[in-house]
């Protein structure tokens, strides 16, 4: 298993490097959106991949001429820079500012979000994964229909419990119980991903499971179907790769998180 995360990383982290050139020159909110998710890619991931370093030192110099205060949109963004400064460099910015948080629920970031990267900044990481998992969660993870939205914030509900997978070991401390659910859970997801063809979201449901597991060093059935067709999909990407901007705005987010995928199990 340890060898085919190290085969998936290298095949994907070409990818990655043949698309860097176009995380500059995107436009308007994607370029930032595009920037930011390298960002988060890299904080996530603890790569020191230097050629990707060097593009989001350009981001920077840009970025920091952007108003946070003039455009919320910005906040998320604005923090998840700040981390990477401090987990790159030792130094951010960050108390520099004061800022009023305002009109969070009318954008495209969550309080749950924001108040990840603002515990990482201020150092003040908790873990709350036994009291985010009480019995009212288990029984919605167990009885519940979900939507694609819903997964994506279970999904992403997990990173933020790490702290960008910096705090992984806490779900060590969850009982076997709660986690046998949660793997459920994961499980059916999984199958639904499959079935739908998303990709991108099978991914982050296969991080979130080496979030919750540990690295997968055996894998069961079911998540050895997973990895096959995140295998199949680098596929298509390998034979069908273009350098369009609209080829890339379709693929660069799951090949970031199949990069992370691979890093954090290899």
């Amino acid at each position: 298993m340890h060898d085919r995360f190290i085969l998936l990383k290298k095949r994907v982290r070409k990818i990655v490097l043949i698309f860097l050139p176009l995380f500059l020159k995107t436009k308007n909110d994607n370029y930032i959106k595009a920037n930011s998710e390298l960002i988060f890619f890299v904080i996530f991931s603890k790569t020191t991949d230097v050629e990707i370093i060097n593009v989001i030192d350009k981001f920077l110099d840009q970025f920091k001429e952007m108003s946070m205060e003039t455009d919320p949109r910005n906040l998320s963004t604005y923090l998840l820079t700040e981390i990477y400064k401090q987990v790159n460099t030792g130094i951010s910015n960050f108390e520099e500012y004061s800022f009023c948080i305002k009109g969070i629920d009318n954008f495209d970031f969550t309080k749950k979000e924001i108040s990840c990267y603002l515990s990482i900044l201020t150092n003040k990481v908790d873990n709350n994964i036994d009291q985010y998992f009480d019995d009212e969660q288990l029984e919605l993870l167990r009885t519940t229909i979900p939507t694609v939205d819903d997964i994506y914030y279970f999904t992403h509900d997990i990173f933020y419990l790490t702290y960008l997978n910096s705090k992984q070991e806490y779900f060590s401390m969850l009982s076997s119980y709660k986690r046998e659910i949660i793997n459920e859970f994961i499980y059916s997801c999984i199958v639904f991903c499959m079935i739908s063809n998303n990709m991108d979201l099978l991914g982050e449901l296969l991080i979130s499971y080496s979030l919750v597991n540990g690295k997968i060093s055996k894998a069961n059935s079911l998540i050895n179907m997973g990895l096959n067709y995140i295998e199949q999909y680098v596929d298509e990407v390998e034979s069908n790769l273009i350098l369009t901007e609209s080829f890339f705005l379709q693929s660069y987010h799951t090949i970031l998180v199949i990069l992370i995928l691979a890093l954090i199990n290899e």
